[in-house]
C-alpha cells in the first residue's frame, strides 16, 4: 500500500535546459531525495525511472525501437505499465499485458495509449484520430475525424473503462464511449499548445495541460495551480494526478517536477542528463 503523507505543499524544482543527451543515472535509480508518494517517468528511448512509492518493472531502453516511446500509462493496481511508440509498437511491464501493437490502424503516427481498467487491454491514439482497442478494451469506433483543426495529441479513458477522450493540440476535446463532454479550449487562443488529457478522479471531468504548463479545468475536476506564468527551461509534457490526495504534478521534458496541491515532491530528474528527453509520467 502506498503511504502518502498529509502534508498540503506546492514544489517547484528549478532543473537544467542544458541538452537532453549525453549519460544518465541506471534507470529506475532516482536521485537523492525520492521518498513515499508514487510516480514514473517514461523517455522516448524507453528509459523508465520510478520515484517514492511505484516500483520499478523494467523499460525498452537497450531495445531496438522502430520509433521512439511517444507515451505510457500504468494497469489499474500500479502493478504494470505500458509503453508505446510512435509506430504503434507496445512494450508491456509488471503486471500489464501485452495485447498487441497498432502498426496498420493508419498512417498517422501513434500519440497516446490508455488502459481499459484492468491489466488486459488498452486503446491506442493516433494524431489523426483513429483508436485501436486492443485485448479486452472496449470496441469503440473512433475513426479519423473529419476536419480537425489541430493534431490529436493525447488520450485518457473514463473511470469505468468504456469510454474515452481525445485532445488536440489546441484544446479540442472528443468524447467517446460513457465518457461525457465537458468543455475545451478548441476557441481560445492558446499561448501554447495542450499536450495531454488527464480525467479527474470521479471520471466527471478532465484536466488539459500546454507545454508551458498551463492548466485548463473542466467539469468537477480541480485547479490547484500551473507554471503558465513561469519560464520553464524545458516543456512540460504530462500531468499526473494524485490518485489520492487533491492535487497533481506536471513533468517536463528534462524530468523536473512541479507539485501541486497535496500532490507531494518525491524527486525529479531536473538537473541530470538524460540520454533522451521525458515524454510521459503516470502514478
Amino acid at each position: 500500500m502506498k503511504i502518502r503523507r498529509a502534508l498540503v505543499r506546492v514544489a517547484v524544482v528549478l532543473y537544467s535546459s542544458a541538452a537532453l543527451v549525453l549519460m544518465s543515472l541506471p534507470e529506475g535509480t532516482p536521485p537523492a531525495g525520492a521518498g513515499t508518494s508514487a510516480y514514473w517517468m517514461f523517455a522516448a528511448d524507453g528509459g523508465v525511472f520510478s520515484f517514492g512509492g511505484n516500483p520499478y518493472l523494467g523499460s525498452a531502453a537497450g531495445q531496438t525501437l522502430g520509433a521512439p516511446v511517444v507515451a505510457a500509462a500504468p494497469s489499474f493496481d500500479d502493478a504494470g505499465y505500458w509503453m508505446v511508440t510512435r509506430s504503434g509498437q507496445v512494450f508491456a511491464f509488471g503486471n500489464a499485458k501485452n495485447e498487441g501493437s497498432a502498426t496498420a490502424a493508419s498512417t498517422d503516427p501513434v500519440v497516446g495509449l490508455a488502459p481499459s481498467g484492468t491489466v488486459a487491454g488498452y486503446w491506442v491514439a493516433q494524431a489523426d484520430g483513429t483508436v485501436t482497442a486492443l485485448g479486452d478494451a472496449a470496441k469503440i469506433t473512433a475513426e479519423p475525424i473529419a476536419g480537425l483543426s489541430k493534431p490529436i495529441v493525447g488520450i485518457t479513458a473514463s473511470a469505468t473503462g468504456k469510454g474515452f477522450w481525445l485532445v488536440g493540440a489546441d484544446g479540442g476535446v472528443f468524447a467517446y464511449g460513457d465518457a461525457g463532454y465537458f468543455g475545451s479550449t478548441g476557441n481560445i487562443k492558446l499561448n501554447k499548445s495542450i499536450v495531454g488529457i488527464q480525467r479527474s478522479p470521479s471520471g466527471a471531468g478532465y484536466l488539459l495541460v500546454a507545454s508551458d504548463g498551463g492548466v485548463f479545468v473542466f467539469g468537477d475536476a480541480q485547479f490547484f495551480g500551473s507554471t503558465g506564468a513561469l519560464t520553464l527551461n524545458a516543456p512540460v509534457v504530462a500531468l499526473v494526478n494524485d490518485p489520492t490526495t487533491p492535487g497533481y504534478w506536471l513533468v517536463a521534458a528534462d524530468g523536473g517536477v512541479f507539485s501541486f496541491g497535496h500532490a507531494m515532491f518525491e524527486g525529479s530528474m531536473g538537473g541530470t542528463k538524460l540520454n533522451q528527453p521525458i515524454v510521459s509520467a503516470a502514478t
